[in-house]
């Protein structure tokens, strides 16, 4: 089977992914480390200086962001589904990916397109490797879209707002596009300045494919069950933001009206990455020790101990600014430190003493004795 690399940068997912990791608290100086992308200590490495790099441009685009804003949180707020790295507005975007619209708004209308011969012809909806969901059509479609998200392993706050979204998916894919078009317009700047960013990650990959070709990539990375796709040839996507995730669809289906498979990498993948690894090895320690070894960090868990509290109320209680303490939380909810509740106005937190203590357990498991 043959294959493409397509040399554009998908600006709505570059976005969407950035968004992700500011919103939760994800940094790019923890995935150098979690997605062993440095292997040594060569700080001249390409890969290390190109992550940093888009370190740096996400503090710059997103330092006037509130993440606790609500519409962020709608959209970007980690989905509590079993999924590592998944939010709303990935379930409505990357599931539509055909790698042929790479501009912002012409997605956006490709998308809809999609969509509205989804439902002419009947909605299947189910999990898949393609962002964790699949929408395809077909003759013996269920149709009750209520039953097919119920059957979902997502929690019953996600599902709602995932049934709302797609009852109303034209009103919402335009009301994200609005949110992060400004975000968009500003990184593809930023990329612009900087071609190096993507040329860098082209090449390595076209050196790469010289040796081992995309569906075998696919298959040894465990992102995808097709063993052969079903198009007539392959189309490779390359992504910056989104660092440590391979999206496939391998499928060739007839909805889309494609003759291609497509494929998704993040630019922290290697030939030899391991995907979707949490809490399992070494490099998950080292990252989370990394997360608990910082002081503001550690008095946030120590205060919310002695009672729960909100990000303003407790940022006054202990004289932080609001911003970093609203990523602090973010990384700590993310790694299961920190019990969440969130009211009509605000999202309270809680330490989990019961999750601090299973990790110190494993993490000295895993040091003595191996994963």
């Amino acid at each position: 089977m043959s294959y493409r690399i397509v040399g554009q940068v998908f600006m709505l997912q570059e976005t969407i992914s950035m968004l992700y990791k500011f919103v939760n608290g994800i940094t790019f100086t923890d995935l150098l480390i979690r997605w062993k992308v440095a292997t040594d200590e060569n700080k001249d490495d390409p890969r290390i200086l190109r992550l940093n790099r888009l370190q740096q441009i996400m503090d710059q685009l997103c330092a006037d962001l509130d993440p606790d804003d609500p519409e962020l949180q709608y959209f970007f707020s980690h989905a509590e589904c079993g999924c590592e790295d998944l939010c709303l507005a990935q379930l409505i975007t990357y599931s539509f990916y055909t790698l042929e619209k790479a501009d912002l708004w012409g997605h956006v209308n490709e998308i809809c397109g999609i969509w509205k011969q989804l439902q002419e012809r009947g909605c299947w909806i189910h999990p898949s490797s393609m962002a964790n969901l699949n929408f395809s059509d077909g003759p013996d479609c269920p149709g009750d879209l209520c039953k097919q998200l119920q059957a979902l392993n997502y929690s019953a706050r996600f599902r709602a707002d995932l049934r709302k979204a797609l009852k109303n998916f034209e009103p919402t894919l335009f009301r994200l596009a609005e949110l992060v078009e400004p975000l968009a317009d500003r990184l593809k700047t930023s990329y612009d300045q900087e071609p190096w960013l993507f040329e860098d990650l082209l090449t390595y990959w076209k050196e790469q494919f010289q040796h081992i070709e995309p569906l075998e990539l696919l298959t040894s990375l465990g992102a995808g069950e097709e063993k052969q796709g079903a198009g007539e040839e392959t189309w490779v996507g390359l992504s910056l933001m989104n660092t440590n995730t391979v999206f496939a669809s391998m499928t060739g289906d007839c909805v889309f009206g494609l003759k291609h498979n497509c494929l998704m990498i993040g630019s922290a993948i290697t030939p030899t990455s391991r995907v979707k690894r949490r809490g399992a090895d070494l490099d998950s320690v080292s990252t989370i020790l990394k997360c608990l070894c910082d002081r503001n960090r550690l008095e946030v868990l120590h205060q919310l101990s002695i009672g729960r509290s909100y990000g303003q109320a407790l940022a006054e209680t202990l004289g932080m600014d609001p911003g970093n303490l609203s990523r602090n939380l973010a990384m700590l909810h993310s790694y299961g430190f920190l019990k969440q509740e969130r009211g009509p106005w605000r999202t309270y937190y809680e330490t989990d003493p019961e999750a601090l203590r299973k990790f110190m357990l494993r993490a000295v498991d895993i040091i003595c004795t191996g994963p």
